[in-house]
């Protein structure tokens, strides 16, 4: 049997003193490369509790050390946000959910369990929800239309119930997130991702001249060259902030199916980058890092699945559903969508990539003079130029309409 590190083996101990057991024994059922995901290494294990041959099945999330990677990026400080999630923020949302549905009941409950977290060591145990039969949603999935309103509803219900929280204990609700590290602030003062994402945008222009697009080349180009502007989206504070997710793109939804393979339920992992902000930034994401030109020409209809969910969420916690008018979703999309946007077309290419060409943050790190002919090596060029050019001609069709 695999052994873990001692660290690593402490917070399994730490899980058995919550679950008022004494003896435990566990095996390792896999671990990842060191990197894997970028921010860390994840082992699944099994614990048995041998005296009363009881299993548990968890995930433990361990943060990367190399001293070179935490120079260049805020690892610890990413992992402690997660950490401050599962700690506090999600258990203070579900307290909120049992005033009105008892206790163990909520609403909404769409996010695993968390077992144990150490902020010290940048660590969580979480449930495995592949025993529950939920699986990773395929890293190429684009949403077609079964797909995205099921997500959309479960955002409704995750923002609506921020949302009813901020309105009902606002005090409460401006002391536990004012802590929460706003990773997507700081973007620009990472070197790392900085230069990935000038790559990025670049690499779509040149898609653009190949395709002779003079109308959208010229806008994006302006907007391309406004990264800072574009990458600015925690800047927003107004009556419509709710608890975001912040990563919310189909690697990090878990999906069940039943027999004839339809989505029937979901989970939201990785709250790595959750912070506070319009809900725009969470659904620009989503939408535009898994929609297609289907999508995003029936944008208006997906808008309206997610609105009339959070504002079914409202009135579940005793609020007015108008709170969050569906005029100023649309206003906000205007203004805010841009995020999503940007996001949209780097997650492209990490749908595109080729088998066992994920880039580690040290590959990046070490590349970062020579990054561009380091990149465009990993994915299928011309599969992400299609998909890239349908998400630009839709976002400049609106900029011009």
């Amino acid at each position: 049997m695999e052994k873990l590190e001692p660290d690593v083996a402490v917070m399994l101990n730490k899980v058995a003193n919550k679950d008022k057991m004494s003896t435990l024994s566990y095996e390792v059922e896999e671990k990842t490369k060191s990197e894997s995901g970028y921010l860390g290494t994840m082992y699944y294990v099994i614990i048995h509790y041998d005296e009363k041959h009881i299993e548990r099945y968890v995930v433990i999330k361990k943060a990367l050390e190399k001293q070179k990677i935490r120079r260049n990026f805020p690892i610890s400080r990413i992992f402690q946000n997660e950490c401050l999630f599962y700690n506090k923020i999600w258990p203070t949302l579900l307290s909120f959910q049992e005033l009105y549905y008892g206790t163990g009941k909520a609403w909404f409950n769409k996010i695993p369990t968390c077992h144990v977290v150490s902020e010290k060591h940048d660590q969580l145990v979480l449930e495995n929800l592949k025993y529950k039969n939920f699986k990773p949603a395929e890293r190429r999935l684009f949403y077609d239309k079964e797909h995205l309103e099921l997500i959309l509803k479960e955002y409704g219900k995750f923002h609506g119930v921020s949302m009813a929280y901020k309105l009902k204990f606002n005090k409460q609700f401006k002391y536990y997130t004012a802590k929460m590290y706003d990773f997507w602030k700081d973007i620009n003062k990472i070197p790392a991702m900085k230069v990935y994402l000038e790559i990025t945008m670049h690499q779509c222009y040149a898609y653009l001249v190949s395709e002779s697009k003079k109308g959208p080349m010229i806008g994006f180009l302006k907007y391309a060259q406004d990264l800072e502007k574009s990458m600015r989206p925690t800047r927003y504070c107004d009556d419509y902030s709710v608890i975001l997710h912040g990563d919310c793109w189909s690697h990090n939804i878990m999906l069940k199916y039943n027999d004839s393979g339809k989505p029937i339920d979901l989970r939201l992992i990785d709250f790595q980058f959750a912070y506070v902000g319009t809900p725009v930034y969470d659904l620009s994401y989503l939408i535009y890092s898994g929609g297609t030109k289907e999508i995003f020409d029936e944008l208006d209809h997906y808008l309206e699945v997610y609105h009339e969910s959070l504002r079914n969420t409202l009135r579940k916690y005793e609020c007015d559903p108008d709170t969050y008018p569906f005029h100023m979703l649309k206003y906000e999309w205007t203004r805010y969508s841009n995020f999503g946007f940007v996001m949209g077309l780097v997650l492209i290419k990490e749908k595109f990539m080729y088998e066992n060409k994920e880039m580690t943050l040290s590959e990046i790190i070490d590349n970062i003079d020579n990054l561009k002919d380091f990149d465009k090596t990993r994915f299928d060029i011309e599969e992400v130029k299609k998909k890239s050019l349908e998400l630009i001609d839709h976002r400049f069709k609106m900029a011009i309409m």
